[in-house]
């Protein structure tokens, strides 16, 4: 099934206006890095980017020093489903989809509404279980 995302020049505005200046590598890694801090301070934020959570985990665990922090697992579906075959793209579609997240306050929520090509909307629980045992770890501490 396919679902409705972003249109890819919608994203290549994002991308461009968000490197002022700098490369597109540049400009990821920046953006990786930001989100990096932002879940291991708080790793119940990987939720607020849905499904688009499986674009960014692959681009994080590049970098090796970042399995400890983010674990392995890697929903490979909703990988091919929603990704846009361009590393950028993904990572200011997962950008759009969060922001709507905090917007609404459900950054914090695991259920998702995706709406198909269809216009039929199905609600998706989005459930990373190396976040997951993080969370449950960082509860008890």
């Amino acid at each position: 099934m396919m679902y409705q995302k972003p249109e890819k020049a919608q994203l290549q505005a994002l991308v461009e206006e968000g490197m002022d200046g700098q490369t597109v590598d540049a400009w990821r890694q920046t953006f990786l890095n930001t989100i990096a801090q932002l879940i291991k301070a708080d790793p119940k934020k990987y939720r607020s980017y849905g499904v688009y959570w499986w674009l960014i985990k692959p681009q994080l665990l590049a970098d090796e020093n970042n399995v400890s922090s983010f674990g392995d697992t890697v929903d490979s579906d909703w990988l091919e489903k929603m990704s846009y075959d361009n590393p950028a793209l993904d990572l200011a579609a997962a950008f759009v989809y969060s922001r709507s997240r905090w917007d609404t306050g459900l950054q914090d929520s695991n259920v998702h509404w995706l709406v198909d090509e269809e216009g039929d909307s199905e609600k998706v629980c989005v459930e990373d279980p190396d976040m997951e045992a993080k969370l449950q770890v960082k509860s008890v501490v």
